[in-house]
């Protein structure tokens, strides 16, 4: 499955508008990234594990030498945040504003650019190096 499809998602519960499908397409998009990012993350030949993953998976993005990563890691941070906002402060009133989701849907797109710029720029191969270098030694995650 292609990530992007969890985002593309998002973007249609937007159309709804009300507080359910709002809140859903925050938690929709915050994956939809998160999923790019750890795709990156394997296509670099770091082995992902599937526990205790979202704020290392972050980590190796802002060790990675690459300005879009660094930011995209920030992005990922802030959205995670709302995602859990989301999903679990179910008395946070800004979740019925559809213009709060949209924002977070945006991100998560800035997110994914930001990953695309780096895979296809001129520096991939050091980005790849220096990911795969703080993944293998730093968290000790099996790199290929």
């Amino acid at each position: 499955m292609d990530p992007t499809e969890f985002i593309e998602v998002a973007e249609q519960l937007l159309e709804d508008g009300d507080e359910p499908h709002l809140r859903t397409a925050v938690s929709r998009a915050y994956y939809g990234a998160f999923h790019v990012a750890r795709r990156f993350l394997q296509n670099c030949g770091v082995e992902v594990p599937r526990s205790d993953v979202h704020d290392k998976l972050r980590w190796c993005l802002q060790q990675s030498g690459s300005q879009d990563l660094e930011i995209a890691s920030r992005q990922l941070d802030a959205l995670r945040a709302e995602r859990n906002k989301a999903d679990y402060d179910l008395n946070d009133a800004r979740f019925k504003k559809a213009s709060r989701a949209r924002l977070q849907v945006k991100t998560a797109r800035a997110i994914v650019a930001s990953v695309d710029s780096s895979r296809a720029g001129p520096h991939y191969s050091l980005v790849r190096e220096r990911v795969c270098d703080y993944a293998g030694k730093v968290l000790a995650w099996r790199v290929v």
